[in-house]
């Protein structure tokens, strides 16, 4: 009898003993509950408020380098234009020049062929500035760089244009009266009569 009631004494207790811990693990404390979900909660927003700033500061970094490439290449191609208008100005000058201008048959030829020259650069150099103010902010350097050497072939093809000019011209000649007249002034200069 004794031993059955210790038996039961045993299985009350040991029954006591599981059901509080059960209870124990379903019910944690409101602290740590409010400790856990503070910090759950907490943490991810402070990590998506700290991603999310960083991906703005990098778009706010962008978008001020771009504007920053963007006034200077509109800059520089405000530069080449003006030195493309200085050398188009050019051009109808020389023509003009060389049609009022005596110049030997042959000399013409090769001003012609020299003005034509030029003409072509000048073109050549149109399309690379329209490629330079019409390329992305990629391709800038290469279009500019392209740009400064079809100019400077301009540059040359000028200043080759201005020297044919100037060896074209039909030199000067010595006429008749011009002759005489230094002859003149040449014997009254030895045939001044002896003072007496």
């Amino acid at each position: 009898m004794m031993s059955k009631l210790f038996t039961v004494a045993m299985a009350a207790a040991l029954a006591t003993a599981c059901q509080s811990s059960k209870d124990t693990k379903h019910e944690p404390s409101s602290g740590a509950t409010g400790a856990t979900g503070a910090t759950g909660a907490a943490t991810p927003d402070v990590t998506a408020d700290s991603k999310h700033g960083l991906v703005e500061g990098e778009v706010a970094h962008a978008e001020h380098a771009e504007q920053a490439l963007d006034s200077q290449r509109e800059m520089r191609a405000e530069r080449l234009e003006s030195r493309l208008e200085l050398l188009q100005i050019q051009e109808p000058v020389l023509r003009a020049l060389s049609d009022v201008m005596p110049l030997t048959d042959t000399g013409r030829v090769d001003v012609d062929a020299k003005l034509d020259a030029f003409a072509s650069k000048l073109d050549q150099a149109q399309l690379a500035l329209d490629s330079v103010e019409a390329g992305t902010n990629n391709d800038f350097a290469a279009a500019e760089q392209t740009a400064r050497t079809a100019f400077q072939a301009a540059d040359t093809a000028r200043a080759q244009a201005w020297k044919s000019i100037g060896a074209a011209r039909v030199p000067a000649t010595v006429g008749p009266s011009a002759g005489s007249a230094a002859g003149s002034a040449t014997g009254s200069a030895t045939t001044i009569p002896p003072s007496t």
